[in-house]
């Protein structure tokens, strides 16, 4: 909401982007930091950099749900 209210701010883009990655909605979070560098392209290095968190923890995510869902149908 405040997003939409302060679009150039990068700091609540990047907040939601946090906040929607503890949620696991990766691809929204992406969204979110993708947003900040149009506002602001001098912060691609620090956004390139949670990309590469935001990956790795997407892909965690999809491990551990491939491992449970695998344990749940061998049983």
């Amino acid at each position: 909401m405040y997003c939409s209210e302060h679009p150039e701010s990068t700091k609540a883009y990047f907040r939601r982007a946090k906040a929607k990655q503890s949620m696991s909605l990766f691809e929204e979070a992406l969204d979110d930091l993708n947003q900040i560098v149009k506002i602001d392209s001098s912060l691609e290095e620090d956004v390139a950099r949670e990309k590469a968190i935001l990956r790795r923890k997407a892909r965690a995510a999809s491990q551990k749900q491939k491992q449970e869902f695998s344990n749940f149908f061998s049983q």
